[in-house]
């Protein structure tokens, strides 16, 4: 769940960032920017890696953290409800696929790696609370492991 927190969190930022990116980047060229504003989106998808590189670091922290200190996972029915609602991102996902086929652009890229991974992360960690629902604990922490990497 904390994997799903934090990519969710760091969703908005990232979004925002490409936003003024991508529109600072379709500005025509000025007096100070001969060549235009698209060096803007390249900046962005380094944002994005850095978004992504943080939160790999604190999840990899997290689930080294659990796999030392097993406990059983808590309220899973709402856990569950909460992810599987947030397995929409697969929507988003699919345009954004179809924006690089059109575009090209590196901050929509390396959103659209942002948002493979907070599926991704949704999808393991349904899973994981499902196994620790059966009564298998501590997937969690290995899924998040494997996320993080």
């Amino acid at each position: 769940m904390l994997a799903s927190l934090v990519d969710s969190t760091m969703d908005a930022g990232a979004s925002l960032l490409n936003l003024f990116a991508v529109r600072w980047s379709l500005m025509p060229a000025d007096q100070k920017h001969r060549f235009g504003h698209g060096k803007a989106r390249a900046l962005a998808a380094l944002g994005q890696s850095t978004f992504i590189a943080g939160s790999a670091g604190f999840l990899g922290l997290q689930a080294v953290e659990r796999l030392l200190n097993l406990r059983p996972l808590g309220d899973l029915g709402v856990g569950l409800a909460v992810i599987a609602v947030a397995v929409v991102a697969l929507a988003l996902l699919t345009f954004q696929r179809h924006v690089i086929r059109k575009t090209g652009s590196p901050a929509i890229r390396a959103d659209a790696l942002h948002y493979a991974t907070d599926l991704a992360t949704n999808l393991a960690t349904l899973t994981a609370l499902i196994l620790s629902w059966v009564g298998w604990p501590g997937f969690d922490a290995l899924f998040g492991l494997g996320i993080g990497a």
